[in-house]
Formats: structure tokens, C-alpha cells, sequence
């Protein structure tokens, strides 16, 4: 089994120096094509989401009309983009402000990478510089998940007998962010614990904005669909954190 000790005897410059300082911005090497496949990946997973959107309005022509006049919970996902395409999850619950279709929202979940693009290019650049440093190939997997929680106001007004409503909400709130090492290898060296040595298990807590909307798909007087946008600011030192979810939401209401 070849360890860390074995991979400092075949390169003693590895063992007695820091991965290189790597620049913010830098030209990246043409061989990887991880980032633009990530960027595929999350292109074709929006197109699919949007192709079944698309399919549950259609079908919510024959549905009955309902209004969302009640305290409701719901369940919602989506993919990511405009940081590192990824997806997102999350819980909430409603509670009705008077009967105007406005709503106090409170929601939990979780965005499963916001690494902004400029440290995403940092990153890929850091595996060049060790392949030229070692001569080994490197594989290097991070993310940077964010377990999110906001309170704000939503207003969606009733149907009266449209088969389609529209919806509109914000919230503020807080984002908790860590560092999420899924592979580090260099020249089949598990080097994962030498990193996450490094970084440590620091958590940073910022303020989160949130602002969403989209149309309701009613299916009974009890259960919705949602189709949305959200874009999402988390406020950390510069990168920012900017990064939208095309998401559905599952809506139960508890009353009539």
C-alpha cells in the first residue's frame, strides 16, 4: 500500500512545501474539461426539468381549481447553477397573513455545492501546478455545501376558477458553509487527509437573501405544484456567493 510517507521519498518537494499559491484568476490547461462538463451536466439537467414543467401544466389544464388560503407545507428541489451546478432540497412551511393570498414563510434546506467559479478555476489551476510539481496525475474533488435557513413573505392570489396562478416571495436568513473534500489523489496516492489536515472543519456562517417566483399549479383544494426561479446571495467576503435553482415544490394545505 503506498502511503503519504512513500509519496514524500518520490517527491521530497511535495513532503517540505505547500501545494503552490495559485492566483485568482489564471489561464487554465486546455487537457481538462472537468468544469465545462460540469457546466454540460448542469445545462442538460435544467433542460429536463424544464421538459417535465412543461408536461405537469398541461396535464393541470383538466386539474380542479383551488385556492391557497391555509397554513401549508411543502417539499421542494431543484438544480443550481450560476456557481458550480449542483442541486438543492428544502422544507417549509406557510402560515396565511389575512386572506390576500399573502403568506409567512419559513424554510430549511440545503444547496449541495456554491462554490463561485473564480475558486472553481483556482482549483483546477492548483491540480495543474501539482502535476507539474510531482509529475503525477491528480484527481481533485471539492465542494462547497451550504445548509440554508430563511423567514419571509410569499403572496400567491386565489385561482378563482384559473387553472394557473403566479407567485412571488423573498426572504432573509443565513447560510452555513463548509468545505467538502470528495477525492484528492495524486499519482494514486490518497492525499485526502494531508488536505483536510490543512483546511481543518471550519464552518462560515453568512447572511442569505432569497428571492423566488413562478406560477402554482393547483391539482385539489388540498395540493399544488409550484414551478419557480430563485436566486440566492449568500454574503461572504469577495467571491459573493450568487447562484439561482430552478426548482418544484410539492404544496399539502391543511385546511379547505
Amino acid at each position: 500500500m503506498i502511503g503519504e510517507a512513500s509519496l514524500a521519498r518520490r517527491h521530497p518537494s511535495f513532503a517540505v512545501r505547500p501545494f503552490p499559491a495559485a492566483p485568482k484568476h489564471g489561464t487554465l490547461n486546455p487537457r481538462r474539461r472537468f468544469v465545462s462538463g460540469r457546466k454540460d451536466s448542469s445545462m442538460r439537467s435544467i433542460r429536463l426539468f424544464m421538459t417535465g414543467a412543461a408536461a405537469v401544466v398541461a396535464l393541470a389544464v383538466a386539474a380542479p381549481a383551488s385556492a391557497q388560503s391555509s397554513t401549508y407545507a411543502a417539499g421542494l428541489g431543484g438544480v443550481t447553477f450560476g456557481t458550480e451546478g449542483s442541486a438543492g432540497v428544502g422544507a417549509r412551511l406557510g402560515v396565511p397573513l389575512g386572506g390576500s393570498g399573502t403568506f409567512v414563510i419559513f424554510e430549511i434546506g440545503r444547496l449541495f455545492n456554491v462554490m463561485p467559479q473564480e475558486i472553481a478555476d483556482v482549483v483546477e489551476l492548483v491540480e495543474d501546478l501539482v502535476e507539474l510539481e510531482t509529475g503525477e496525475n491528480v484527481s481533485l474533488d471539492v465542494s462547497i455545501p451550504a445548509t440554508y435557513g430563511f423567514a419571509g413573505l410569499r403572496w400567491s392570489p386565489p385561482t378563482d376558477g384559473r387553472r394557473l396562478a403566479p407567485f412571488v416571495e423573498g426572504g432573509f436568513g443565513f447560510g452555513r458553509m463548509s468545505v467538502s473534500i470528495g477525492e484528492a489523489v495524486v499519482g494514486g496516492v490518497n492525499v485526502r487527509p494531508i488536505i483536510r489536515r490543512e483546511i481543518g472543519d471550519e464552518t462560515n456562517t453568512e447572511a442569505l437573501l432569497a428571492l423566488a417566483g413562478g406560477v402554482r399549479v393547483p391539482f385539489s383544494p388540498q395540493t399544488s405544484l409550484d414551478l419557480g426561479y430563485r436566486y440566492t446571495r449568500i454574503f461572504t467576503d469577495d467571491p459573493v456567493v450568487n447562484t439561482s435553482m430552478i426548482y418544484g415544490a410539492i404544496n399539502y394545505s391543511f385546511g379547505r
